[in-house]
């Protein structure tokens, strides 16, 4: 091995040691990843790792790795082996370099271009789709140079030491099934056309199967990717180095199945001049099945691992990523071309982006993020994002644009649980629009503080955004500031005297409860002690039950759930048996008392009449949220100002609740981002129903102390619209019911106090 080959593979077993034997046993119990890149990462201890922790295959000796070798041939006589090779040949290179043939001509073979092993020309034409050949002159462009091109099943090709075996200028290009590329070094690729990320690497894994790269150096190539994997099904890549490559450290499209561990993976894309900024540890499109675990993402100039478009199923486990700064104009200053990376800032440590379409799901579990540019993970026009026992050391941050799912959603199923993070973590909201047109769903966070950035700057806007945030169960929450409203209305006579109320600050889900979340809750709820009156409430069998609102829920039932979740998501319930408030309510129909409800408790339970009111008006003092009145025409045609989205009732529903999905969901919302509080479910309120007001009760009601019924508001898809005139979808009309039964037409929303 030369001199500069046993430098670089010393300072590369330095540098992935570090990774794997700077671990630290959580408080969780979980062993994860982490390294030292300044001191006090963590502060305390650390716990030595066993033995038995070390990652398969990272440490071995090389030597152990190779095969018996069948053929053995000099760097320059690789493709002459490779072209005369049969099924099962190892083909063992000895130290030296191979480097790419300019006269290379290309043949058209089961749907690719690939290379064969002969002197020649390779011609394109600009005027059609078609290839032409000739036998001189000229070379064949760079972005189709390789040196070495295997398109032989069942073949290895390995170096006698690692990364002795060198090839210059061209790379490497796999078509076909069980090959193994082992203690290769592929350096100086310059593809010229550029651009093609994944399609354009020095290591090419295309329309392949069942391969493998290991123990590999992949750097220094210009204008192309270190490794790519396109189309392909089955590859490993394992124990390798990929840096200073020009676009993607390592990446895939359109490929399944593929293991990526034990790789370092780092300063890919360092003074790239993309004014896009795309390139960085890694780049996945439209890719399905991919687990990559035990790597280090680092010092990349974009993501450390991104993401992108459209793909499905992803592991991404017991990784490290930091120092990925992005093409951000602070991070960039002293470097070349850093002024040129001010519209595009990627600095993540893991980046989840353009999902939405059959995404995920996405696991991310046992990472370690710090130091990079923006925040260690984005979530970004996703769904189906679990991320669980990692350490964000740098943040969070949700982003989006202006794309939607086929639901109308942004961002939609995400759930951060059990996370570790610094005291300067913070959860940061990127829109490229308003935030009032912000629409996503069941997001659960685990980090709760967020920071602003990129919102619109309207003032009444800022407002709202700074009372916007995610609680940490599965319902999307707003927060509502304290004010003063005229509770009541003289449409009707049981909603009067009209009196001010002043209201306490508190936070309300801003969509009714679903069939699937109250499912999620029942469930544990059942395993800790809970009952429920009403058994079955019906399966969650597709996308409509599961978004559906659920119905045929008693008062009980709903006081009980409330108290599940807040339980199940460590919180202090607000309800009990006694006015001790020592005994929490989970069984039996118990008649509650105000006495038996602790008000300033963190935990989950059904708004106050007043609450609901206060939050249904969100500051208007008209008859519906949006006017006095609006127009009826006969079956499903509605006039002006109020189209027929703009509620579910009787005019418009077919008898039956709409599930809570994106654009219908919407056109109902009220200026605060309510949706749904008028029509589809009636909703639950905590209070018991007595027919007017108690105008001495003005701060914070909660009333009567005693009664038969409890009150439930905003009307459902069995209400009738009436044009002109008030009716049970108004702002000030008074369910009462019996709180034992159930309706198919009433269900509940949630709040939770602030303090």
């Amino acid at each position: 091995m030369d001199t500069q080959t046993k430098a670089h593979w010393k300072h590369r077993r330095n540098a992935v040691t570090q990774v794997f034997n700077d671990r630290r046993i959580m408080g969780w119990g979980l062993t994860i990843l982490t390294v030292f890149m300044s001191a006090g990462v963590y502060g305390g201890d650390y716990v030595p790792v066993p033995a038995k922790d070390v990652p398969d295959n990272l440490f071995r000796n090389y030597a152990a790795s190779l095969k018996k070798p069948t053929v053995i041939v000099e760097a320059k006589d690789v493709p002459a082996a490779i072209e005369s090779a049969k099924a099962g040949d190892v083909i063992q290179a000895k130290v030296g370099t191979l480097e790419a043939d300019p006269n290379a001509i290309y043949k058209f073979s089961n749907g690719t271009w690939i290379i064969q092993a002969k002197t020649g020309t390779f011609e394109a034409d600009p005027n059609s789709a078609t290839r032409k050949f000739s036998n001189g002159g000229g070379g064949c462009p760079p972005w189709q140079r390789y040196a070495v091109i295997i398109t032989k099943d069942n073949l290895t090709l390995q170096s006698e030491t690692q990364g002795g075996f060198t090839i210059q200028g061209g790379g490497i290009k796999v078509y076909g099934k069980g090959i193994v590329l082992n203690g290769l070094r592929v350096t100086g690729v310059t593809r010229g056309k550029g651009h093609a990320y994944n399609s354009d690497a020095a290591v090419l894994f295309v329309n392949s199967t069942d391969c493998m790269l290991l123990n590999s150096i992949v750097e220094n190539n210009v204008d192309a990717s270190g490794i790519g994997i396109v189309g392909s099904r089955g590859i490993v890549v394992r124990g390798n180095h990929s840096h200073h490559n020009f676009l993607n450290g390592i990446g895939g499209n359109s490929s399944k199945s593929c293991l990526i561990e034990n790789n370092l993976i780092e300063n890919n894309a360092v003074g790239n001049s993309d004014p896009l900024g795309e390139g960085g540890g890694g780049k996945w499109v439209q890719c399905d099945g991919i687990t990559l675990r035990n790597n280090m993402f680092r010092g990349n100039w974009g993501p450390g691992i991104w993401i992108d478009i459209r793909n499905k199923k992803f592991d991404i486990l017991n990784n490290v990523f930091h120092d990925n700064i992005g093409h951000d104009p602070e991070k960039a200053k002293g470097r070349s071309d850093g002024k040129k990376f001010a519209k595009f800032t990627m600095g993540y440590g893991i980046c989840v982006e353009y999902n939405l379409y059959n995404g995920g799901p996405f696991l991310i579990e046992g990472n370690h993020t710090y130091n990079n540019g923006r925040s260690g993970i984005a979530v970004w026009e996703s769904r189906w994002v679990t991320a669980r026992n990692n350490r964000f050391d740098d943040g969070v941050e949700l982003r989006a644009d202006q794309n939607r799912d086929e639901t109308g959603y942004h961002i939609s199923d995400v759930l951060f649980e059990k996370n570790t993070y610094t005291p300067q973590a913070k959860l940061t909201l990127y829109l490229s629009f308003p935030m009032s047109q912000f629409n996503l769903r069941n997001i659960v966070l685990d980090l709760k503080e967020i920071t602003r950035e990129s919102l619109e700057k309207d003032a009444e806007l800022e407002k709202n955004a700074r009372n916007r945030f995610f609680s940490s169960v599965g319902l999307v929450f707003s927060a509502i500031p304290a004010g003063t409203f005229t509770m009541g209305s003289t449409d009707f006579p049981d909603a009067q005297p009209e009196r001010q109320v002043a209201i306490a600050p508190f936070a309300m889900n801003k969509l009714e409860v679903t069939l699937e979340e109250w499912h999620r809750v029942k469930e544990w709820a059942i395993n800790h002690g809970y009952e429920f009156s009403v058994k079955s409430l019906g399966e969650v069998k597709d996308n409509k039950e599961r978004r559906s609102p659920v119905a045929s829920v008693t008062w009980h039932d709903a006081v009980k759930w409330c108290n599940a979740q807040s339980e199940k998501d460590g919180r202090t319930p607000c309800y009990y048996t006694d006015a001790d408030k020592q005994q929490v309510y989970k069984q039996g129909n118990v008649e509650l008392s105000n006495e038996m409800v602790r008000w300033e408790a963190n935990g989950y339970r059904l708004p106050t009449e007043a609450e609901w009111e206060y939050a249904y008006r969100a500051g208007t003092k008209t008859r519906y949220h949006w006017g006095d009145t609006f127009e009826i025409k006969t079956g499903e045609q509605w006039g002006k100002p109020v189209d027929r989205s703009r509620m579910i009732c009787a005019g418009n529903s077919k008898g039956q609740s709409r599930e809570i999905e994106g654009a219908r969901v919407m056109q109902t919302n009220n200026r605060w981002g309510f949706a749904d509080m008028s029509g589809n479910i009636e909703e639950w309120c905590w209070d018991y129903y007595k027919p007017g007001y108690d105008p001495k009760e003005t701060d914070n009601p909660k009333g009567p102390k005693s009664g038969t019924t409890r009150i439930a508001r905003g009307g459902s898809f069995n209400s009738e619209a009436k044009s002109g005139g008030p009716c049970p979808l108004a702002a000030g009309h008074r369910g009462s019911y019996n709180p034992s039964e159930a309706d198919v037409a009433r269900g509940l929303r949630v709040v939770t106090t602030l303090r």
